[in-house]
């Protein structure tokens, strides 16, 4: 098991594989409850956990079969000597606590394709999760739901088609897929859960439900790789870390329908150029573009609010107009923006205002916020100036002096 990091924001750093121990991986997800602000509650955790004992498989009749045995009330399962597994009967197939309770735990590294038969409506929590030469599922149209961690780390998976009858995927259903390069989400899904396509690390693109409100928490965080996003028309929140680290996205379509962007949404893309942010957002989280390569920023006048971080070490943002509407700026907002020529804000603002040079303050000018990046030369703070902001000259690199 490799060590989890911790950055100085207090986020955490990347979740790398661990073996399948559930302790553990109740620990990675009780700390990601603490990034995304969220309260923990083990107790009420282990409420929700399912309880299915696991079933033994049972010795088959056949040759052909490695395995078989039940794996929901009306749902059954045989292991056939080639590493198909196949699940008929009907209704849902049972939770489980992890893949070591799953009744073909023992021959997980045989599983190559899983065919979900007709009349199976739900596939488990965990059911699949691990199965490394995983490579094929097919998936009847009786499907509805896939439970949390069904297929989480199944390596060697490349593809799935998902039918349109399913209108929800759990939490982490597909975490750590590395084979996977393109996902379509049908426009029947309604419901995405927390970290879902979270370290699909060869994921390029994904394409989302027309029906999904909510971008939920680190929906496709960590996907290296991912270059093309399509988003439904419908969304009105993007979640925290979403798209965190999203190296290759170079640009996004948000539609006009969105009116939140969560903490570090799009942080660390550092190759996103370009994005309209459209006039229905409201706030931007903290970090949400945090070490982006964002040039043209433009704020619609519903804003109202900025986060800390939001736009830091935004190195190609060149000018800002701050919107009469915002009413809250976080801390280094803005900081070390190193080609940002100018912070200029509404002078219908009733809570911020800025000076000749670009500089951002409070309304009163008693506190300087923010300098932008290209100042230089020697700097008078005026006379009204009571406070200097944390991080307010950082970046200027060329500025030699400071006067108060």
């Amino acid at each position: 098991v490799e060590i989890i990091n911790g950055y100085e924001d207090g986020t955490f750093g990347p979740f790398r594989k661990m073996t399948v121990q559930e302790a553990v991986l109740s620990f990675v997800r009780a700390h990601r409850y603490v990034t995304t602000g969220m309260a923990y509650d083990p107790d009420a955790a282990a409420e929700t956990e399912p309880a299915t004992p696991p079933i033994p498989a049972e010795k088959p009749e056949t040759e052909n079969f490695v395995a078989l045995g039940k794996c929901g009330d009306q749902a059954t399962w045989t292991l056939s000597d080639t590493g198909v597994l196949t699940v008929s009967g009907t209704g849902t197939m049972y939770d489980y606590k992890g893949i070591s309770y799953a009744p073909w735990c023992d021959y997980i590294s045989d599983i190559t394709a899983v065919i979900i038969e007709n009349d199976v409506t739900y596939i488990g929590a965990h059911c699949f999760m691990h199965c490394k030469n995983l490579k094929e599922i097919q998936l009847a149209d009786s499907v509805i739901g896939l439970g949390e961690y069904s297929f989480a780390y199944a390596d060697n998976l490349e593809t799935i088609e998902i039918p349109e009858t399913v209108t929800e995927i759990g939490d982490e259903a597909f975490l750590g897929c590395d084979s996977l390069i393109s996902m379509v989400i049908p426009d029947s899904v309604t419901f995405l859960g927390n970290y879902v396509f979270s370290e699909c690390e060869n994921l390029e693109e994904l394409k989302l439900s027309e029906n999904v409100t909510l971008i939920p928490v680190g929906m496709a965080s960590r996907c290296h790789k991912l270059k093309n996003v399509t988003i439904g028309n419908k969304v009105e929140s993007i979640g925290n870390g979403a798209f965190e680290y999203g190296w290759e996205l170079a640009s996004i379509n948000i539609p006009d329908t969105v009116i939140s962007i969560g903490n570090r949404a799009f942080g660390s893309c550092s190759k996103l150029e370009d994005i309209v942010l459209p006039d229905s957002i409201e706030s931007y989280g903290a970090s949400c573009f945090a070490g982006c390569g964002l040039s043209n920023v433009t704020f619609g006048e519903n804003l109202r609010s900025i986060g800390e971080f939001a736009f830091s070490s935004c190195a190609n943002m060149t000018e800002l107009q701050i919107p009469a509407s915002v009413t809250a700026i976080g801390r280094a907002a803005f900081y070390n923006c190193e080609s940002l020529t100018g912070i200029w804000v509404d002078e219908n603002n009733e809570y911020y205002s800025n000076d000749e040079e670009g500089c951002l303050y409070n309304k009163e000018k008693t506190v300087l916020m923010a300098a932008p990046g290209t100042l230089a030369g020697e700097f008078a703070i005026p006379e009204s100036v009571q406070e200097v902001a944390e991080y307010a000259f950082y970046g200027c690199k060329n500025l030699t002096a400071v006067k108060f």
